[in-house]
């Protein structure tokens, strides 16, 4: 019953943002930005469970760095938390870092720290409150990926996989667009899809009146 209430939350969701990556309200993440950004970024944001100022660079994989923008709410974002932890988990050995970002403006530190806790997430979470750091790196949706090789240039940006590509829940022969480019990385390969269309709920950096 709960899968299938999930599962009608889904539905809605894309059915709302129109069965693709949904055009960002004027005060989404990315109105402000026409560029990506291909440099790591250096801010400090807090992280939600320790609650403590973190510096991104110390957050700097060896190898690779995935920065996946999340939201709490968002029924697209929350299916695929599971997919985002095994592959956060099965990478982690490998010199790959992970850590998730929250630009979204009504959801607070606290919130996020709680959430993070009860998903079991195995990388830290930062608050990016105004967006500064989402701007830059253009995300529009959650959740969304963003992939840095060693000396810190973007070499991916786009979905985790491709299983809402025609607008709903697509069999099990997905394209594991994530996976496939951090194979690329580590084998010391050009990344061969750099971008790819992301699909979720759209990010809003106000808070909501």
């Amino acid at each position: 019953m709960l899968d299938r209430l999930v599962m009608v939350g889904v539905i809605s969701t894309l059915a709302l943002c129109g069965l693709h990556s949904a055009c960002p309200a004027d005060d989404s993440a990315a109105a402000a930005e026409t560029e990506l950004d291909k440099d790591y970024p250096r801010a400090t944001l807090p992280e939600a469970v320790s609650g403590e100022e973190t510096s991104l660079v110390d957050l700097h994989g060896c190898k690779a760095t995935v920065i996946v923008c999340l939201s709490l709410e968002c029924p697209i974002s929350n299916e695929y938390v599971p997919t985002i932890n095994a592959i956060a988990k099965a990478y982690q050995d490998k010199g790959v870092s992970f850590f998730g970002i929250d630009p979204n403006g009504g959801e607070t530190l606290e919130e996020i720290a709680a959430y993070a806790q009860q998903q079991k997430l195995p990388f830290p979470v930062v608050k990016d409150a105004g967006g500064k750091v989402s701007r830059r790196l253009l995300y529009s949706v959650t959740p969304e990926a963003r992939v840095f090789d060693q000396s810190g240039k973007l070499v991916y940006s786009g979905r985790i996989d491709d299983r809402y590509r025609r607008g709903g829940a697509t069999d099990e022969n997905v394209a594991k667009d994530l996976e496939k480019a951090l194979d690329e990385v580590l084998a010391g390969e050009p990344v061969s899809q750099s971008r790819t269309k992301a699909i979720g709920c759209p990010i809003q950096v106000r808070e909501p009146r």
